[in-house]
């Protein structure tokens, strides 16, 4: 089944005088599954007292519709009872304050951000709340999937920025970490420059300055939450025999996820499924939208993968109400996860939320359970989906022949050097922004997790601010390019060395050689002047570093506007190392309003350099569209495709669009009518025509 349908239940809204009616209305509109969330402060008033009515009238609602509901256990409300008995198991912040539970965005009915679940307290008695409410309901057939945890993070920092946790039982938590990390005391004084007695006096961080100790602190929590997660996932599986979904909170690649510490490509591991939440600005374009789908499809390595929160209706809350998103932005929103191989859609959410900080907005349908545009585009959609439903679950992601990686140790170096990751987010997503605005395939990988014989698979792979690369992955890095493949970097590779020290020489970590060249001085805040080959000198303002260098070994292939070299070309092995003294990807970081904006004269010689390399290295260019405003995805069924076209601009008229892949038919998913198809060169031609901004689904074959 392709998932498709909203967020429905949070624990007192929507009220059960509403149930029959909203399910009734999700049916009619073509949805198969809800999602509840079980609240467990709302649920168990008292310590032992699960209110299972509440849960069994729900369920019995879902199925008289012929729904499904996938079921998230909120352990971050606690009930008023056990933060009133666990004092001691409250969160403590880097001031040595405990935070009192109290109500939340997400958790209006109260007791966020709960007890710390370092306490073995704590678990145990979440645990019997968790096992309680999965043996009641383990026959219940309208369970399609479970949820160990909503959007996996350290929650107390979900909405603040105090840093957690620093309870005594997290303390030891992190003491046995570097123990088990280091072996002996010796070892982390050399890694953290510091002078410890004993272990006793080794404690986390709590001032935002060094470097070595806070990844350590950050590492910690990253992996302290995946382990929360596995525990969640194991409780249910040990009952329940449905599927176990989580997901992410952005996909990590473009979000602060060193303060919120999580790693979803760790965390993906433990659950069945995985998924991401997305709560796009009107205006704002569907460049990120695209990046973090890419990004959740790899972290969840061959397992199916959903969009599984993303924004219904208007943005706002109480009295901060903003006008409900576009028609056909809505429908681009919608269709992007599932072009780069979604198997489910969830909005969020299916009616206005009445009462708490996030009241009067996000919903499909408005205050009252009337269907607004939205819920008619989604009905619109659902109903595509279901009549081409099997097509939809065979189509598969292209294979990629260019990879962008992901360095979390860079990010975490950025952290700690401007308490946010501004830098690597913005290099992130201006690098990905090249390729997918060329409907070129990408994949995202985590410097961690990806293989070498993963990375060969690739003709290019992109380093996007790689101030610190994981020493492992430097070994693959070498070896990669020594075999064939083409890298590019942005400047400042391994600024860092292994102990997060300044590197001596700058390429660091020992990649002089794989580069060609040697850092003879770096800046920031300048705005570099550049020529790329014959072109004109273009300003590149928004480049973050402008670096030059000396001993170079290779071809430059851009110059600063007074000659020396700005971008080099170093033959290593069988393969190319591309060393950019500035930061491309910056230039082309895609601004809040993508549509209409056009291309500075700096990002498009960027670009077309980009893809000049990109066609050197052997790599091809799938699909291309007349108009660059028109982006295109494939996903492929054997024989048959589904062709997604997305026109991001106000701009209708007529739109040609080319695929290396060869077909004689197309037909349009929505209108049902056949659209021409011709020969151009080598390459198959589809033509559309557009009355403005939207959507063109195509089966093709």
């Amino acid at each position: 089944m392709f998932v498709f349908g909203a967020q429905y239940l949070r624990g007192a809204t929507p009220e059960p005088e509403d149930w029959e009616e909203d399910l009734k209305l999700a049916r009619e509109l073509g949805f198969n599954t809800m999602r509840a969330w079980i609240c467990w402060g709302y649920l168990e008033p008292e310590e032992g007292r699960i209110n299972f009515d509440y849960l069994d009238r729900f369920l019995d609602t879902i199925g008289r519709h012929g729904l499904k509901a996938v079921l998230l256990f909120n352990l971050y409300g606690v009930p008023e009872w056990a933060a009133r008995k666990y004092p001691h198991c409250r969160y403590v912040d880097h001031e040595g304050l405990p935070v009192e539970p109290n109500a939340a965005s997400s958790i209006p009915t109260g007791g966020w951000p709960g007890l710390c679940f370092d306490n073995q307290e704590v678990r145990e008695i979440a645990e019997r709340f968790m096992r309680g409410v999965l043996e009641h309901l383990r026959d219940r057939p309208e369970i399609s999937h479970w949820e160990p945890m909503n959007e996996p993070i350290l929650d107390p920092q979900r909405y603040s920025d105090r840093m957690y946790c620093y309870c005594p039982a997290t303390r030891a938590k992190f003491l046995d970490w570097l123990k088990r990390k280091y072996g002996s005391l010796d070892a982390l004084n050399f890694a953290w420059a510091r002078s410890h007695g004993c272990w006793e006096d080794v404690r986390p961080p709590s001032y935002r300055r060094g470097y070595a100790q806070w990844v350590d602190w950050r590492r910690f929590l990253m992996e302290n939450v995946a382990e929360v997660v596995r525990w969640r996932t194991e409780v249910i599986r040990s009952i329940a025999s449905q599927p176990v979904v989580a997901h992410t909170y952005e996909a990590m690649t473009c979000c602060d996820f060193v303060t919120k510490a999580y790693d979803d490509w760790r965390t993906a591991q433990a659950v069945d499924k995985w998924g991401v939440s997305h709560f796009p600005r009107s205006g704002e374009g569907a460049t990120i939208m695209a990046l973090e789908s890419d990004a959740v499809r790899n972290q969840a390595q061959g397992k199916e993968f959903w969009q599984s929160e993303l924004k219904g209706g208007r943005g706002g809350g109480g009295t901060n109400i903003e006008p409900l998103p576009r028609a056909e932005e809505f429908a681009i929103w919608s269709w992007v996860p599932i072009a780069h191989g979604a198997k489910g859609l969830l909005y969020w959410q299916f009616r206005n939320e009445r009462h708490g900080d996030e009241c009067g907005n996000l919903g499909l349908c408005d205050n009252a359970g009337r269907p607004t545009i939205t819920a008619l585009v989604a009905s619109k959609i659902c109903r595509t989906i279901s009549e081409n439903e099997d097509l939809f679950l065979r189509a598969r992601y292209p294979k990629p022949e260019v990879a962008i990686v992901m360095s979390p140790l860079s990010y975490m170096v950025d952290w700690c050097s401007n308490h946010n990751v501004n830098l690597s987010m913005d290099s992130m997503t201006g690098w990905y922004s090249i390729f997918w605005e060329a409907s070129i395939p990408v994949d995202i990988h985590h410097e961690e997790f990806v293989s070498l014989e993963k990375l060969r698979e690739y003709k290019l792979v992109v380093l996007p601010f790689p101030i610190c690369l994981d020493d492992g992955f430097n070994e693959l890095l070498v070896e990669y390019v020594r075999a064939g493949g083409w890298v590019i970097s942005d400047p400042a590779i391994n600024l860092f060395d292994g102990r997060l020290f300044m590197s001596k020489e700058v390429p660091g970590k020992g990649l002089r050689e794989l580069f060609g060249c040697r850092q003879k001085e770096i800046v920031s805040g300048a705005t570099p002047k550049v020529r790329f080959g014959a072109g004109s000198v273009v300003s590149l303002e928004r480049s973050h570093f402008t670096e030059r260098y000396t001993e170079v070994e290779g071809d430059v292939l851009a110059t600063y506007d007074d000659g020396e070299p700005a971008v080099i070309s170093h033959r290593y092995g069988r393969g190319k190392a591309v060393l950019s003294g500035v930061n491309l990807g910056m230039v082309c970081t895609p601004p809040r309003t993508r549509s209409e904006r056009g291309k500075t004269p700096a990002e498009g010689a960027v670009r077309d350099f980009v893809l000049g390399l990109l066609e050197q290295a052997g790599a091809s260019r799938p699909i291309v569209t007349d108009r660059e405003e028109v982006t295109a995805n494939l996903l492929e069924a054997g024989e048959e495709a589904l062709l997604f076209v997305f026109n991001h601009s106000q701009k209708g008229g007529k739109v040609r669009v080319r695929l290396k892949r060869q077909i004689g038919k197309a037909i349009d998913l929505e209108s049902g009518q056949k659209v021409s198809v011709s020969k151009e060169h080598e390459r198959s031609a589809v033509d559309l025509r557009f009355d403005g901004m939207g959507v063109k689904v195509l089966k093709v074959r």
